[in-house]
């Protein structure tokens, strides 16, 4: 997916975040991805630029990066421990308005095609 949107002349937007992962140090945008993936651990190197106008990042300093690949409007997120399955289809409890409990199958993914 990543390097789809690349290919295509997409701009990816990359946030760092400091160690807690609560604080937004600085926004930048995606460059360039490293063509070998870390055998031992299933990672891949990408490299952002940004724009540290403030000064909130310094070298070797130790950020955790979140990158926006794709927005989705009109889905429902829900826990993947409430996600149940059986052998016919994949659904969640749902809680109604009254206070009962009914079975909803549900769609895995990103489709937008079903809804709960």
């Amino acid at each position: 997916m990543v390097l789809g949107k690349q290919s295509a002349g997409g701009t990816l937007t990359v946030d760092a975040y400091d160690r807690d992962v609560k604080t937004r140090l600085a926004q930048g945008t995606l460059k360039t991805l490293d063509n070998q993936i870390d055998p031992t651990t299933g990672t891949l190197k990408l490299r952002a630029i940004f724009d540290n106008a403030k000064g909130t990042l310094f070298p070797n300093q130790f950020v955790n990066a979140r990158l926006l690949v794709q927005e989705k409007h009109g889905v429902t997120l829900v826990p993947t421990a409430a996600v149940q399955r059986n052998a016919q289809a994949t659904y969640v409890y749902l809680v109604k308005a009254d206070s009962t409990v009914t079975v909803r199958s549900i769609a895995l993914g990103t489709n937008g095609r079903r809804r709960l």
